[in-house]
């Protein structure tokens, strides 16, 4: 995975390289990955990415576009099974947080002591994941206490509750432990790499999180 990126004060997101992340545990994360993300306050927002020379010749503002969509559309519904009205606003705006994460999981070697991104719950309030035809993601069943294959599904995609969703409701909605165990897919004796796009949304950066808001003490 390569990257020729200008770097200036506009300029937001980074690169990780494999192994650089440790996820859980003493064993560090086989994945790589590269962050753009919004700047709160920056006054930016997805369709200013077409603007931009290293962005506006790819997918990647028509994706936004289509992601934001997606997330205003789920915001609605959360406001509608809990009887408020504010999600959507208190994701909107100057101050909002937005970041895309764009990974990329090599077969896991024999010798590898770690996983490909080991349990983990987001930190924001949701996530959309999309991912490709390989599979390795998994999800914590807490009913019954294993691990579940989220097995990939072409033209859908994952959406995860964070932690900033779980502590404003008061552990009404959950946040969703999941992990990366990726071996390969075999195609004879070639393995094929994981590739996946998260797009997570939290709260604008001046938003308080207060049960209350949802008429929780």
């Amino acid at each position: 995975m390569e990257y020729h990126v200008p770097v200036g004060e506009d300029w937001d997101g980074g690169y990780a390289q494999f192994r650089e992340e440790k996820t859980y545990g003493q064993f560090p994360d086989e994945k790589e990955h590269f962050d753009y993300f919004i700047k709160p306050g920056s006054g930016r927002s997805h369709e200013t990415l077409a603007q931009r020379p290293y962005w506006g010749n790819t997918v990647l503002p028509k994706l936004a576009e289509q992601s934001e969509n997606c997330i205003q559309q789920l915001l609605r519904a959360y406001d509608y099974a809990l009887g408020t009205d504010f999600l959507l606003e208190k994701h909107s705006g100057n101050m909002k947080y937005r970041d895309y994460r764009f990974i990329q999981y090599e077969p896991l070697r024999d010798d590898a002591q770690g996983k490909h991104c080991g349990p983990h719950t987001d930190y924001g309030s949701l996530t959309l994941l999309m991912q490709d035809d390989v599979g390795g993601l998994e999800i914590w069943n807490i009913e019954k206490k294993r691990w579940e294959q989220a097995t990939p599904i072409e033209g859908t995609v994952v959406i995860n509750i964070a932690n900033a969703l779980q502590r404003w409701s008061n552990d009404r909605y959950m946040s969703s432990m999941h992990r990366v165990m990726h071996y390969g897919t075999s195609e004879g004796e070639e393995k094929k790499a994981r590739h996946s796009i998260g797009y997570f949304i939290g709260p604008n950066w001046d938003v308080v999180l207060d049960a209350s808001d949802f008429g929780i003490p």
